[in-house]
């Protein structure tokens, strides 16, 4: 089990970020081989209040 931190969460989500393209292939991989498919994400309940604050 791992947490992600809302941050790499805002990277995932906001496509215009410069770190986007790096994230999202670590969390999803080439070939649904990323961190998303392959641990348990373990989320609290601020990480996404904090996402939805800063894309919303």
């Amino acid at each position: 089990m791992i947490t992600i931190d809302s941050q790499i969460w805002i990277y995932y989500w906001d496509i215009n970020a410069l770190e986007h393209e790096n994230v999202e292939i670590w969390l999803n991989g080439k070939n649904n081989d990323g961190i998303l498919f392959k641990e348990e994400i373990v989320l609290s309940a601020i990480i996404p209040i904090e996402v939805g604050h800063h894309l919303f």
